[in-house]
């Protein structure tokens, strides 16, 4: 594809890592992305494997030779660059040898491999938009297809398209079941509506510590020894898991209120 593109999610403008870095550094991580999106990073750095590829060849044993050549496609000079590399590295986006962290999970297959998907889109929002206009006498534009069916790249167990409040990985039915199994005396889950799924969400994106299980399976654990939440109150009231992750709640219960500890 002569003009290859990538996917960009909204929450770049959110996401504390990216929002932390100077103007300057979110500009070179973008072009950082342009790069991959090219292949121009794989080359440069001989991860795709091309031995006939002499540049590649050079700049894998040797890393100066690649930031050098890594600056002069970002337009900053090599001190600029090392300090942005290790920037990048402390901040979780990179590593060592320029790899953008969760690059593949974030793709799609058909992006990657499929030269007809455009068509395929396009031909698919023609139907949509016909339907919608009334047009229900049975013809379609062009071939029938179905609608998008990518798979990311990452393995999907359940072989299902992850929708997109999934972007970053936010592992919601692994947090219900240790909600499930921490707090047993709480009100169970029993359907993931859009409010919890937004609320699982964002607490899972607002700090780096919450994301891994490990944070959550002590979260809950702390909350099931507060009595107050576990109905031992005037009301007899019990919290759940939606006022649990309320973001003003959430913030109370991880810094005692109910309890004699904080959640670590």
């Amino acid at each position: 594809m002569s003009n290859q593109w990538f996917r960009m999610y909204h929450d770049f403008s959110t996401n504390p890592k990216v929002q932390s870095l100077p103007e300057a550094l979110q500009r070179r991580y973008v072009m950082l992305l342009c790069l991959q999106c090219k292949g121009e990073l794989d080359r440069i750095t001989g991860r795709n494997g091309n031995s006939n590829d002499s540049n590649a060849g050079v700049t894998a044993r040797n890393g100066s030779v690649t930031a050098r050549v890594i600056a002069t496609a970002l337009r900053v000079t090599e001190e600029e660059i090392m300090e942005t590399k290790k920037v990048l590295i402390e901040f979780g986006l990179i590593d060592e040898n320029w790899a953008i962290h969760n690059w593949e999970k974030r793709q799609y297959i058909s992006d990657l491999k499929d030269p007809t998907n455009a068509a395929r889109q396009q031909r698919y929002r023609e139907r949509k938009r016909n339907a919608s206009n009334g047009n229900s006498n049975g013809e379609s534009n062009g071939d029938v297809t179905h609608q998008n069916t990518d798979y990311r790249i990452q393995n999907n167990k359940d072989n299902r398209v992850p929708d997109r409040s999934e972007t970053i990985n936010c592992p919601h039915q692994e947090i219900i079941n240790l909600y499930h199994k921490n707090c047993p005396a709480l009100t169970r889950i029993k359907i993931l509506t859009e409010k919890r799924k937004k609320q699982i969400q964002s607490r899972w994106r607002q700090s780096t510590k919450h994301q891994s299980l490990e944070f959550w399976e002590k979260f809950f654990s702390h909350v099931a020894r507060s009595p107050f939440l576990c109905g031992e109150n005037e009301r007899q009231w019990k919290a759940d898991l939606e006022w649990l992750t309320n973001q003003s709640n959430f913030a109370k219960v991880i810094e005692g209120k109910y309890h004699q500890e904080q959640v670590h």
